[in-house]
């Protein structure tokens, strides 16, 4: 009797954890070495955004899920570990925001930027 042999589910793993949106209590969980400048204003979202940066002189864009928005401040989760570059262009479609931001923080799969109001 062969074993059968079993589908790889990694992609599709990957994908569904994504997609799901975190709870609130998830929300309140982060990491205070975040929230140490995070804005007390933030608002808690859930849309797809990009990020817009060069490397090497080539264009390179990154999806990503915005998680947090304020004013000043955005909060985003990504499929990248590494760090983004100090300053990158974030679109999100669905607010129509399409600004220039700084990298703040990065640790594990978010990232916290400035976004440029000038």
């Amino acid at each position: 009797h062969m074993p059968q042999a079993r589908k790889a589910s990694f992609g599709q793993r990957a994908s569904n954890a994504a997609a799901q949106r975190p709870t609130q209590s998830e929300f309140d969980a982060l990491d205070t070495i975040e929230t140490q400048n995070t804005p007390e204003n933030v608002k808690n979202v859930w849309c797809e955004c990009s990020v817009h940066s060069s490397f090497l002189e080539s264009d390179v864009t990154n999806g990503a899920i915005l998680l947090q928005i304020s004013d000043s401040f955005a909060r985003i989760r990504s499929a990248r570990r590494s760090p983004y570059p100090e300053r990158v262009r974030l679109k999100v479609p669905r607010l129509g925001l399409d600004i220039w931001a700084r990298t703040v923080w990065h640790r594990h799969f978010d990232t916290g930027f400035t976004l440029e109001t000038d």
